[in-house]
């Protein structure tokens, strides 16, 4: 896991077009740091463990963001 800050409004949603060679298929979706918390309770969308790994985190750290960040 990694934590990083990027520009979201240069970042594209949809597909990407060069999908890794291990055959991951990558789908960028951009949401606000609360609808991506509130996401957890939802498992549909939730299937993967690093990425309810990763949320758990973020609701964990939110307030320690900007300071690893910086």
């Amino acid at each position: 896991m990694f934590v990083a800050a990027v520009d979201a409004a240069r970042v594209r949603e949809g597909a990407l077009k060069n999908n890794a060679p291990d055959g991951e298929h990558v789908y960028v979706h951009r949401v606000s740091v609360d609808a991506a918390r509130s996401m957890r309770s939802i498992v549909t969308p939730c299937r993967g463990s690093p990425l309810i790994i990763g949320l758990q985190w973020l609701a964990l750290n939110r307030q320690r963001v900007p300071q690893l960040l910086g």
